[in-house]
């Protein structure tokens, strides 16, 4: 019997490696829990412009030194904190936003910043575990539309990422595309979609590790003229098997962009590098 034991026991890290080869993942969030979501971003850009010499002299008039250098860091932090769950299943959350910062240089003069209109901004609703969100209202010092986009924002944040619905082994890939707002100097912002391949690295110590290969690619109309941008990028996510949720993600993409006007023509490259870091606390 106590040899018997002794096999059992140590065949158990054995089976623990092989039930870890296989996993079926899920994004879900759960009552009664602290969600702290950091995050950060810092580009460098170099923005053009190809125009008739009276635009150029028009620019270079204003003060304006072509090629533009924009060099830009955006941090902020939200706090979701959610309750006791229902009889739909759902929980009430509360999601608030601090610790904004938001540091901008064009051509090596920094630009002065003002307090964010999002410090401080609550977002209460409803969610169920598998975050399908029901806002309820918004406070803060917003304007309607940006009340809009800090709930959108707010959503994108929570929905981490959407899995395969078969179990995942090392090696297996998915797809996910997520859109994204790059901002212009001397232009409207462009929205982008970018494409992120999850490759499965490894699979220990209750974390499943992936390398992201992300690619952009925009060829279309807008407003007034027309838009391309194209790019490409590497980066790695931690994801938290007991807590169902991705803890760790950073990406570095490098893109370029072509917005045609019958005046002129913007062109841009820039380098974006990301990283979002979760706490996730059980009450």
């Amino acid at each position: 019997m106590k040899k018997l034991l002794l096999t059992f026991a140590l065949g158990l890290p054995v089976l623990h490696s092989f039930a870890q080869d296989e996993i079926l993942f899920k994004a879900k969030m759960s009552p009664n829990t602290t969600y702290k979501v950091v995050m950060s971003t810092n580009s460098a850009s170099t923005v053009d412009f190809e125009a008739d010499q009276q635009i150029l002299d028009q620019i270079a008039a204003s003060g304006t030194t072509l090629p533009m250098e924009v060099n830009a860091e955006q941090s902020f932090t939200t706090t979701t904190k959610t309750g006791v769950k229902n009889t739909d299943d759902e929980f009430s959350f509360t999601t608030t936003y601090e610790d904004i910062y938001a540091n901008q240089s064009l051509n090596g003069v920094s630009t002065p910043s003002q307090e964010s209109p999002l410090q401080g901004a609550k977002i209460y609703g409803l969610i169920s575990e598998d975050i399908n969100l029901k806002v309820d209202s918004v406070t803060g010092n917003l304007a309607p539309e940006l009340k809009s986009a800090v709930i959108q924002m707010t959503e994108q944040l929570m929905k981490n990422v959407k899995y395969p619905e078969k179990p995942m082994k090392i090696g297996d890939e998915f797809k996910q595309e997520v859109p994204m707002t790059v901002p212009m100097a001397g232009a409207s912002p462009i929205q982008i979609m970018i494409v992120t391949t999850y490759k499965l690295k490894d699979i220990t110590d209750n974390k499943a590790y992936f390398d992201l290969d992300q690619e952009l690619k925009l060829q279309g109309d807008m407003e007034g003229g027309n838009m391309e941008a194209e790019g490409s990028g590497t980066g790695s996510s931690v994801y938290d098997i007991a807590h169902n949720f991705i803890t760790d993600t950073s990406s570095d993409l490098n893109m370029s962009f072509s917005v045609k006007t019958a005046q002129l023509t913007v062109k841009a490259k820039a380098n974006v590098k990301t990283t979002q870091k979760i706490e996730i606390i059980s009450q």
